[in-house]
């Protein structure tokens, strides 16, 4: 059996057996992905009960998006001051709440509370779960721990959509959030069972008030703020996705819930593989060639499905093939745009994992309310304009690299620290 190594700064707390500690971490941080993928298939449903257009129910998941925006960014500095299991159990007691106002919900309003609530309470775990990690590794073997942890929450949005189908089968859509309501209670109890990982030392000397000027200080940093943006409208594109996928595959391609859970599944299939090939593609190439080769795969793939569609083309091989591409490109976007960003930071950490995470829920938020009020070519337009812009800021970022720094090579200074 493993024993936890400690970091220098981390006092030796710790007899839990690492494998354990990394999957009850995995079960929390893949509980937002779960969230989101579980009721896909279930839209449809959800929009004859509730008398409401499917577009109203995406409206949802928006709703979803913004609360995860916000809630990440009120943890992170908060769990750096009062530690991180006790805002954790917090997040989660929110989180089973919305559950169960979901699963009772009679009105799309009640829905929307209900998903709000979720997302504040499982945005706990996005972002205190990366902080628990951080606090007991460093270097490559924080870097290890980092991939397993994505392996384990990674299967969410493969099982998810899957499950979803299944269930749709058999019982109504409102066992879907009965589900989650029970894996909240769950998790709450895996989490008692975690050692705390923060220093108590480390936590008296933050100020919660300082938490807004770290934020401005962040936003003054402009290579860290450019690989922002650029992960940011990536992940405009894939909420856009997730958001209207449901509609394209069932109701413009007929294809039945169970069928599309599995592709949704499939795709995900395609994002794990191309994280993974990109893990060894680090031994030859720089961050920003892989994550150049991600958006510009990215852009390839959504402008080529905007023309179908305006071309009236509806194939569902060649719709599926270009999603399953989408979610490749995903796979080597998703780890090197956040790397490079933090590349540019040398204190702050926290909040700056904090402010990633924001914007890209808020940039998905954006992309899927829009999404939701939209049908036909302007859907794929959108995430045509996300991946274009994504692009246009990576560049960007990459100027000084391009003009002659060795791609791959040291990181300029951060500015504004």
């Amino acid at each position: 059996m493993m024993n936890i190594k400690p970091s220098e700064k981390q006092p030796a707390l710790l007899t839990m057996n690492p494998l354990l500690f990394m999957v009850i971490l995995g079960i929390v941080q893949g509980a937002t992905p779960l969230t989101v993928d579980l009721y896909l298939p279930a839209f449809p449903a959800v929009a004859r009960d509730l008398h409401v257009g499917v577009g109203s129910i995406e409206l949802t998941l928006a709703v979803f998006l913004v609360g995860m925006a916000v809630g990440q960014a009120v943890y992170g500095p908060f769990t750096d001051k009062h530690g991180r299991k006790k805002p954790l159990l917090v997040g989660l007691a929110v989180y089973t709440v919305g559950s169960l106002m979901c699963a009772v919900a009679p009105s799309l309003t009640v829905l929307m509370l209900g998903r709000l609530l979720q997302a504040l309470g499982g945005s706990a775990g996005a972002v205190i779960t990366m902080a628990m990690v951080q606090d007991l590794w460093q270097g490559k073997e924080a870097a290890r721990r980092f991939s397993l942890l994505g392996l384990v929450s990674g299967l969410a949005p493969i099982i998810g959509p899957a499950l979803g189908g299944v269930i749709l089968t058999k019982f109504p859509w409102q066992v879907v959030f009965w589900g989650l309501s029970i894996l909240g209670v769950v998790m709450a109890v895996l989490v008692v069972f975690l050692p705390e990982t923060s220093n108590r030392e480390e936590r008296k000397t933050v100020r919660l008030r300082d938490a807004l000027d770290n934020y401005l200080v962040l936003l003054k940093n402009r290579p860290y703020l450019l690989f922002m943006l650029s992960i940011g409208w990536v992940f405009g594109v894939l909420f856009a996705y997730v958001t209207a996928s449901s509609s394209i595959y069932m109701e413009t391609l007929h294809v039945g819930p169970g069928l599309y859970g599995m592709l949704f599944g499939l795709n995900a299939v395609g994002l794990m593989g191309a994280s993974q090939l990109n893990r060894v593609l680090l031994n030859r190439f720089s961050l920003f060639q892989l994550g150049l080769f991600g958006v510009l795969l990215n852009v390839t793939v959504c402008v080529v499905l905007f023309i179908l569609s305006v071309l009236g083309i509806h194939s569902l091989i060649a719709v599926a093939t270009l999603f399953f591409f989408l979610m490749v490109s995903m796979g080597f976007t998703m780890p090197n745009l956040p790397a490079l960003a933090m590349g540019h930071v040398k204190e702050r950490i926290g909040s700056a994992s904090a402010l990633l995470g924001t914007s890209q829920f808020l940039v998905g938020g954006l992309a899927g309310t829009v999404v939701g009020l939209l049908d036909g070519p302007l859907v794929l337009a959108v995430l045509a304009g996300c991946s274009v812009v994504a692009l246009t800021f990576l560049l960007l970022a990459g100027r000084g690299r391009m003009a002659g720094d060795p791609v791959g090579g040291p990181m300029p200074p951060s500015s504004g620290h």
